[in-house]
């Protein structure tokens, strides 16, 4: 009698089929819980589990791997688009910051090369700060038509010269008189990293963002120089605001999460494609189409640590093809390849959906059933002898058919062992077997 159960992935049992009568272990039995399986997805789409009450552990295990490859190669994914994230960004920030410096500096050396075509004009007006002369309404109104021309580039565009250490003072501003934050002839204000090194370079200086009574802003300054003396005059500052680049930045941010939003999806789609392949991969040995010997360790110990609070039977056996290196020696090892393959496929289809069959090393396999009890065991094991001893190999070179046969040996898990020492009982069994070969041992 083989209980049904429906589980969802939380573990809540949900549904409760009747039970199946059945004499013995066949393939009826699989075809009933596959058909089970349907109906239980119909009707509970989250449910990914459905087996044997002896088995479902290692189905579930199964089942679940699939998801947990998808969701370990998507979450390194995330995080490595994250840390991708993180690294444009800083080097976008940085471009930006640059582009926004190279443009003040072209305007103000623009500037500059404008005043310098009447620096004697400018020199005077720096000295006197005469507001009411023709030449300051003539370059005050350029310098507004400059300002109101590149407003979506800058926030501030004037003159300045150095009064002392730690001063300077403004001689033209192109925001208009009325304007909040003009700065009118001979205002003062402090002196900051980048004016120092303007003032002492003489040259075109750009900056970073720097604090000031106007709020952080990203300067640069371009000498006023008269060409025919090369008297120094002052300096020209263009300035951006903190404001201006956090637009710029938010609009390249929301092009950049968009572009990896789009680069997930796509990742997504094609590990959904792909996953299974993935896992294929990882798990199963690429000759015989079995579980590998990594994947079916880790499932052993889950399913055993589960069998033993349960207290459910769990058999454990080992299988090794007999004379195998001879079929190698004699007909070659890609024909040893096929026979290899020939004898893990009659021992899988001895075997139910629920136990998990591996391939343990070199001709060597290993499987274990979950709840195949005492009784049961002798004829399960004794089949697959059978199922080995009877399956064939047609050798096309020599007009043959080669057939192997198979010792086996198995254990029982008992409460107190580990997974180590199953394994041992199950080998140990296994070398009892092959004195006598084609033959099977309980230890």
């Amino acid at each position: 009698m083989i209980y049904v159960i429906f589980e969802k992935f939380q573990g809540w049992n949900v549904f409760l089929s009747g039970y199946i009568e059945v004499n013995r272990y066949n393939q009826t039995t699989v075809t009933l819980v596959k058909r089970f399986r349907i109906i239980s997805e119909t009707l509970f789409g989250d449910c990914v589990a459905v087996g044997f009450t002896y088995g479902e552990v290692s189905m579930r295990r199964r089942g679940l791997l699939h998801t947990e490859v998808f969701f370990t190669i998507y979450g390194f994914f995330i995080v490595l688009m994250i840390g991708f994230g993180v690294l444009v960004h800083q080097m976008t920030s940085r471009t930006v910051k640059e582009q926004m410096a190279n443009k003040c500096a072209g305007i103000a050396v623009a500037v500059a090369t404008l005043l310098e075509q009447w620096p004697d004009n400018y020199k005077e007006f720096a000295e006197t700060l005469d507001t009411t002369s023709p030449y300051y309404r003539r370059i005050k109104a350029l310098m507004e038509e400059i300002r109101q021309g590149n407003r979506d580039n800058i926030i501030f565009v004037y003159t300045e010269k150095r009064v002392s250490a730690n001063e300077m003072v403004y001689v033209l501003d192109g925001e208009p008189p009325d304007a909040k934050f003009f700065s009118p002839p001979g205002d003062i204000d402090l002196m900051n990293d980048t004016r120092h090194r303007a003032y002492d370079s003489r040259q075109v200086t750009t900056g970073g963002f720097i604090d000031t009574k106007f709020g952080p802003l990203l300067s640069a300054y371009a000498p006023i120089v008269n060409k025919e003396s090369g008297e120094f005059l002052g300096l020209v500052g263009v300035d951006v605001s903190i404001d201006q680049f956090n637009e710029v930045m938010n609009y390249m941010v929301t092009l950049i999460v968009a572009s990896l939003g789009i680069m997930v999806l796509m990742v997504a789609a094609l590990l959904v494609l792909s996953s299974s392949r993935i896992e294929k991969l990882i798990t199963i040995d690429g000759l015989t189409g079995v579980f590998n010997k990594a994947f079916f360790l880790r499932s052993l110990r889950f399913q055993a640590r589960h069998s033993k609070k349960k207290d459910e039977p769990l058999l454990v056996f080992m299988a090794d093809l007999d004379h195998f290196k001879d079929v190698n020696d004699t007909y070659g090892h890609q024909f040893g390849d096929l026979v290899l393959t020939a004898a893990a496929k009659a021992i899988k289809a001895c075997l139910r959906e629920s136990d998990v069959l591996a391939r343990y090393g070199g001709e060597e396999f290993a499987a274990f059933l979950p709840g195949m009890t005492m009784s049961n065991a002798p004829s399960v094991l004794e089949r697959i002898r059978k199922a080995v001893e009877d399956s064939y190999v047609h050798n096309d070179e020599l007009n043959i058919d080669i057939h192997v046969t198979v010792s086996i040996g198995a254990a029982f898990l008992e409460m107190p062992q580990t997974l180590h020492e199953i394994l041992e009982e199950a080998d140990k069994a296994l070398y009892t077997a092959k004195k006598t070969r084609n033959a099977v041992v309980f230890r």
